[in-house]
């Protein structure tokens, strides 16, 4: 034990060992062996598993070897053989402040893996125990509205993330899921107000880029859904949005490069003309998508954009003719990657498939499947 205090590993390790053959049957050497052997550049991760192990089932009572094998498979990666221990380091000692929080943390990231598979009913367990962990932990409050919303329960899943507020209300992202649930449920009002409250949120410093964005797309999304009620206010909020997330960009210390330059007027004219469209002025909706497209036809950096911007116009107009005249021009493009070309050709499917021309859809996906065989494209969504 002098020996460890004083950073001796080697030393420590080699008494221990003579401790154990002198007396096999004691707990202590195991587990102070199991420790020493992860200490250090040389650390024997296999061998002080082992130790621990014994350790543990020598002494069933004591959490210490359970924590330490729990943490050894977290920074291991292998969640579920640390939720194995965790569950008995809190058998044992359930107020274990560190192993609580460690086990609710480890339950609701392997809680996420089973969404991501839609596996509900181990989703549901996972999100039950961590309930029972920690019932007031606001993220496990969160975990059981998002469990509710992935089941159609809209009225549980909005109670769980209301009480999960209570505990924190600084949750950007449970404003976010929140302001989701209002949208569904026909309450624009109320998930504008919650959608802004999450950007608010995500703008400061220690929230994430993706949060920004996502919550800056659903007040979008809450606003045009009142664009057919007050067209002009709706109007207004939407036009106001490109100078608050330039805003907000700036306060994020230039992390977030979000409508800065040309590329943010670009972005403001494309988001006008949509809006203009979503509030039934299509005139002045058409004019500011053809000023858009010309002086990004003049602008060398913003050229090779013109051909997306005039596929998603059309697909928005629902004019599928221009939709298939804009792939055309993508195809013609120089720079084209083989990503792209793929992402091209299944566009052109999926309009022939719109305009019921049956047979030339089923050629173009005969092409694109020629393509990602080949090898010719990775597009993972794609394949």
């Amino acid at each position: 034990e002098r020996c460890g205090a004083a950073g001796r590993t080697e030393a420590a390790i080699r008494l221990h060992r003579a401790a154990r053959a002198a007396d096999d049957e004691r707990f202590f050497p195991k587990r102070a062996l199991g420790w020493y052997l992860l200490q250090g550049d040389d650390a024997d991760v296999g061998s002080a598993i082992g130790y621990l192990l014994a350790a543990a089932a020598e002494r069933p009572e004591s959490a210490a070897a359970r924590y330490r094998l729990a943490r050894i498979f977290e920074e291991q990666g292998d969640r579920q053989s640390a939720l194995r221990h965790w569950r008995r380091v809190h058998a044992v000692d359930a107020e274990h402040a560190d192993a609580k929080e460690r086990f609710v943390v480890d339950l609701l990231r392997e809680h996420v893996g089973t969404v991501q598979t839609q596996a509900w009913d181990r989703g549901g367990m996972l999100v039950m125990e961590a309930v029972a962990v920690a019932p007031d932990d606001a993220r496990v409050l969160q975990a059981e509205g998002s469990h509710a919303a992935n089941l159609g329960d809209l009225d549980r899943a909005l109670d769980r993330y209301d009480a999960s507020l209570l505990a924190d209300p600084e949750q950007a992202n449970t404003h976010l899921y929140r302001a989701r649930i209002l949208i569904l449920q026909g309450r624009h009002g109320e998930a504008l107000r919650a959608a802004r409250t999450a950007r608010d949120l995500a703008s400061r410093e220690t929230q994430t880029i993706q949060a920004f964005y996502s919550a800056t797309e659903v007040v979008k999304q809450a606003l045009r859904l009142q664009l057919p009620q007050d067209p002009g206010g709706a109007l207004k909020a939407l036009d106001g949005l490109d100078a608050e997330n330039r805003q907000a960009a700036e306060g994020k210390n230039g992390l977030l490069r979000y409508a800065a330059g040309e590329e943010g007027e670009v972005a403001a004219m494309a988001n006008r003309a949509f809006h203009l469209l979503d509030a039934d002025r299509r005139s002045e909706a058409a004019d500011t998508m053809a000023e858009l497209l010309a002086r990004m036809e003049e602008d060398h950096a913003q050229a090779s954009h013109v051909s997306n911007q005039r596929f998603a116009w059309a697909c928005q107009t629902e004019d599928w003719d221009e939709a298939l005249a804009a792939l055309d021009a993508a195809e013609t493009e120089d720079e084209l990657t083989s990503d792209r070309r793929a992402l091209t050709q299944y566009f052109r499917m999926m309009v022939l498939r719109r305009q019921a021309r049956a047979a030339e859809a089923e050629e173009a996906a005969e092409v694109l499947v020629a393509q990602l065989e080949d090898g010719l494209a990775a597009a993972p969504g794609l394949h």
